[in-house]
């Protein structure tokens, strides 16, 4: 499974997703967000215990529903012990 199939199942609304790294793990995700109006900023989502994680840039759009969601100013809550790979992805 690549990083792009998790994140469009995130963008579809399903969660708990089995990290392809480690089928014991489930893929955390957080939206970052640039401002809480119109909520676009992008998707960085990871396995907590294989410690890689993937980042798509782009204007990405986190749905209203979305509890996972970190404005640019708190990004600092975010785990910087992951091995990040990044790509632009539009939907």
């Amino acid at each position: 499974m690549k990083w792009t199939d998790i994140a469009l199942r995130i963008l579809k609304g399903e969660r708990n997703i089995s990290s392809p790294f480690d089928e014991t793990s489930i893929i955390e995700y957080r939206f970052i967000i640039h401002d809480t109006q119109s909520r676009l900023g992008y998707l960085q989502l990871w396995c907590p215990t294989a410690k890689k994680g993937y980042i798509f840039t782009g204007r990405l759009a986190a749905p209203d529903n979305e509890p996972n969601v970190v404005l640019t100013t708190d990004i600092d809550q975010l785990p910087d012990d992951i091995a990040w790979q990044s790509s632009i992805f539009c939907k």
